[in-house]
């Protein structure tokens, strides 16, 4: 399986080169690749450039931790807006 790091760059490809990475990149630059990880699913969503796959992705990956508590936020907002 593979490490956190190679876990970003893998998301990071499933992403627009649109979104932003700044504060997804300072928390990979200080050692969090947890945070990084689940600082750049938030921007990706943020920008509404969150693909399924990115989804996906860390969904299979995470069960627990920031990037499990960050796809949980997600999934309840959109519940949210998609029963407004």
């Amino acid at each position: 399986m593979p490490d956190n790091e190679e876990n970003y760059r893998q998301l990071d490809k499933l992403i627009s080169p649109s979104v932003s990475r700044v504060f997804a990149e300072e928390d990979l630059q200080a050692g969090e690749t947890e945070e990084a990880i689940a600082t750049l699913l938030d921007e990706a969503f943020t920008a509404g450039r969150l693909t399924d796959k990115a989804i996906e992705l860390a969904e299979s990956r995470y069960d627990g931790g920031p990037v499990d508590e960050m796809l949980e936020a997600i999934k309840t907002i959109r519940a949210k807006n998609s029963a407004a």
